[in-house]
């Protein structure tokens, strides 16, 4: 069953499939577990379900339904939160971001840098999550990282890996990311934070920042 393929269709999947489906979830199958507790997120869906085989996905380690369910509180009504609000769900999400799911691992920087309980302030677990994203090709964190290496914030100063990261999220697919990162280059090549002013790469960044903006 092409799980990915149905995901993009919920809404024209039929009844036999959604019965088949709750088949191979009974059997023990993640992907259809969490396919099934997927239909929370989409309120023109019948869900009430959803909880249940959201909880069995991720008691698979499913990563996603991990993600999902340490950002979701279901009572008295359903609502998601970038950094939850309980220990059970900084337990989720770090658990989620343990098993490599991207968007966990730039939400669980987000929420150490703001420290909201039960979160505390941490910039080193913020660079390190944001770091292991940034590995994944998750634009916003090269950028977040790239400029927390050059300047020294939660870790060791290391401009070479900090610009390069810089330079992957310029170079990438979406241009307000890209506007973002050269920006950034264009301000340490200016001879900020300790980087040798390079006249060159400064025009170069300056004019790419202007012409993606």
């Amino acid at each position: 069953m092409d799980y990915e393929a149905l995901r993009q269709n919920m809404l024209d999947i039929d009844s036999q499939t959604w019965d088949e489906m709750k088949i191979l979830a009974r059997d023990g199958d993640a992907e259809a577990q969490f396919l099934l507790g997927y239909r929370l997120y989409d309120t023109r869906l019948e869900c009430d379900d959803c909880e249940k085989w959201l909880r069995q996905a991720a008691a698979q380690e499913h990563p996603e339904a991990v993600y999902h369910l340490a950002r979701t509180t279901f009572h008295p009504q359903v609502m998601t939160v970038t950094c939850p609000e309980t220990v059970e769900g900084l337990r989720l999400l770090t658990k989620a971001a343990e098993l490599g799911f991207v968007e966990a691992q730039r939400d669980l920087a987000v929420c150490y840098y703001w420290g909201e309980p039960p979160f505390v302030r941490d910039l080193s677990k913020t660079r390190y999550w944001y770091l292991q994203a940034a590995k994944h090709g998750h634009l916003e964190s090269q950028i977040a990282v790239g400029s927390m290496l050059v300047q020294g914030d939660g870790g060791p100063v290391n401009p070479a890996e900090g610009l390069a990261f810089l330079e992957s999220a310029a170079n990438g697919p979406d241009p307000e990311e890209a506007r973002a990162a050269a920006e950034l280059l264009a301000h340490f090549y200016s001879g900020a934070c300790g980087i040798t002013r390079d006249a060159e790469k400064l025009k170069e960044w300056s004019e790419r920042a202007q012409s993606s903006s």
